[in-house]
């Protein structure tokens, strides 16, 4: 399904949408920071780059050679979008959600589905603890990594795919050895 038209390019409501003028992706919320105007459309700079006449990824280290469509003038980078059935795609937004490595007071955790799990030397003290979480790419996760939070309970940490779509919520238990 298509949302918009730039210059006769139609915009695929699943990747990408129009905010204000703005093009940015599905579930984006563009500010008024934009990377480049295009016959009157704009790309919103928190996912977008030029580099050169050539829209991108922002996160993208080069251009392709390659360019799908003109768009007054400027072109579309073939690396990140595509056109299918006639409407702009933007297919390089990663929809994985995961922590992939949980290392808290220099133990590496267990992770099992959405659960975590670890257990630190007699003494530790559980209430001011830095994990150091390692996520899927170009994901978030909140808390952040390397910020201090108290396992005296379980501590829960929800990580948000780069598309936005996919959102995880792990429970980290911490125990401690006895003697």
């Amino acid at each position: 399904m298509s949302i918009a038209k730039c210059g006769g390019i139609q915009l695929d409501g699943s990747t990408l949408k129009m905010v204000n003028g703005i093009v940015t992706i599905d579930g984006g919320n563009p500010t008024s920071a934009v990377v480049a105007n295009c016959g009157g459309l704009r790309f919103d700079a928190t996912y977008f780059k030029k580099v050169g006449k050539v829209i991108t990824d922002k996160n993208a280290s080069a251009v392709s050679s390659r360019f799908i469509a003109d768009c007054g003038g400027l072109l579309l980078d073939a690396d990140h979008f595509a056109v299918v059935n006639g409407a702009l795609t933007f297919d390089k937004l990663d929809s994985e959600a995961n922590i992939t490595k949980f290392v808290v007071a220099d133990v590496e955790a267990t992770i099992s589905g959405t659960d975590i799990t670890a257990e630190l030397p007699n003494g530790t003290d559980v209430t001011k603890l830095k994990p150091t979480i390692t996520i899927s790419k170009d994901a978030t996760v909140s808390p952040k990594s390397g910020a201090q939070k108290d396992f005296t309970d379980p501590v829960q940490y929800v990580v948000t795919a780069e598309d936005g779509t996919t959102k995880k919520t792990y429970t980290v238990t911490i125990t401690v050895a006895e003697e």
